[in-house]
């Protein structure tokens, strides 16, 4: 199960410029992030259609999570829009990698994990 990193693309840069969130990018797919307060916020995560239920979103997540935890993060946050496409398969992810329910904020859900 392949997922190595490929230099940003030219749109991940603008993102990265315009919104000032970090982005990783594999073949398989990106999350943009960025840093709160002792925490990490996972903005966006994609897997391309055809490699998803895979793994590659948790192996995304992880490298995040190992990202923040160099940084001294104690905590993962995600948050879903349930009125977005694919909301339902979203939030199966993120029970799945363990995250919780936190509290709702306006339209979105938000889940945390404690990072270890």
């Amino acid at each position: 199960m392949s997922n190595t990193l490929t230099s940003p693309s030219l749109y991940a840069r603008y993102l990265a410029e315009r919104c000032g969130h970090s982005i990783i990018e594999t073949e398989h797919g990106f999350a943009t992030y960025e840093w709160l307060d002792g925490a990490v916020y996972i903005r966006d995560l994609y897997v391309t259609p055809e490699a998803r239920r895979q793994g590659h979103a948790s192996q995304i997540a992880d490298q995040v999570c190992d990202i923040a935890k160099a940084r001294g993060c104690t905590k993962l946050i995600g948050t879903i829009d349930p009125a977005t496409h694919g909301a339902h398969e979203s939030l199966l992810g993120l029970i799945a990698y363990g995250m919780r329910l936190s509290h709702l904020l306006g339209n979105l859900i938000v889940f945390t994990k404690e990072l270890s």
